[in-house]
């Protein structure tokens, strides 16, 4: 037998076991989950998921208040081996990142961790060769909002066309809007953006209430206030004042390899920009 033939067969035959041992993890992440039961923010989208998620973690509580799956961990098994070695009783908010190659992908995992609140950053082409058609992509995005219960909250970034069109069609559950552009008649936004060698700086603003902030933060480029603008979303739906988060802001880091600012020898600053995403992010 060859050896591409024997390694195929032992696949098979261990194929049940590991299933089973997948499944003891998922019932001990569920258990832990319910024991703890903490406010659930799902993250998706076809690009800027991880950046948003972090951004959420910062903002939504008090530090170490939040907890986030780390990296780019946002399968079911990823998010089970958060919750077993790093949920603990002190995290009263878990943010997920949720990926997808195919649609009902992020369904299950919604069915797995039971958000409240659903964000979604952008609809694009990302993985479109497994999707098949960008409106296989909208339909799986689209799951974190029709996933959620009927108290629940959808945050969605209206700067992005897709995401405002199915914006505009969302009943059933509240919907924050969040974006730069005036025309998505956003709830979240930011006025007088500016960027400079450590960062970016502009006002914060609540359309509801016309409360304002002038806020810094190290994060560039115009996109990154997107994050912010979601994280800043998530945690007024949370109900924390939008008085606290300018610190909160401020200390936000940038994630690895996306414009993230480095203080290199001899006062050199580098920008590590080497993260691969999709054509449109």
């Amino acid at each position: 037998i060859g050896t591409s033939r024997f390694l195929v067969l032992v696949d098979m035959l261990l194929a049940p076991v590991q299933r089973a041992i997948n499944e003891r993890y998922l019932r001990a992440a569920r258990r832990r989950l319910e024991q703890i039961s903490p406010l659930v923010i799902g993250v998706t989208g076809s690009f800027g998921k991880t950046s948003t998620k972090f951004a959420i973690e910062g903002l939504v509580g008090p530090r170490g208040s939040a907890l986030a799956t780390p990296g780019s961990y946002n399968t079911p098994l990823g998010v089970c081996r958060t919750i077993n070695a790093s949920l603990a009783p002190e995290h009263r908010f878990f943010v997920v990142e949720m990926g997808a190659y195919k649609e009902r992908e992020i369904a299950e995992l919604c069915d797995f961790v039971h958000p409240s609140i659903g964000v979604l950053t952008a609809i694009g082409p990302a993985h479109l060769e497994r999707f098949g058609s960008l409106e296989a992509i909208r339909r799986a995005k689209y799951e974190i909002v029709t996933s959620l219960p009927a108290g629940g909250t959808a945050v969605m970034n209206v700067d992005d066309a897709e995401v405002r069109a199915l914006a505009d069609r969302t009943s059933g559950v509240r919907v924050v809007r969040y974006g730069i552009d005036p025309a998505g008649a956003p709830d979240i936004t930011a006025v007088d953006v500016g960027t400079t060698s450590e960062g970016t700086n502009f006002t914060l603003v609540e359309a509801a209430s016309g409360d304002s902030v002038t806020v810094s933060t190290r994060l560039l480029g115009r996109h990154s206030v997107g994050h912010v603008l979601a994280g800043v979303a998530v945690a007024r739906v949370a109900g924390r004042p939008l008085a606290e988060l300018g610190d909160a802001i401020a200390s936000l880091k940038p994630v690895e390899h996306r414009l993230q600012l480095i203080e290199g020898a001899g006062g050199v600053i580098v920008i590590d920009d080497a993260f691969n995403s999709n054509p449109d992010g």
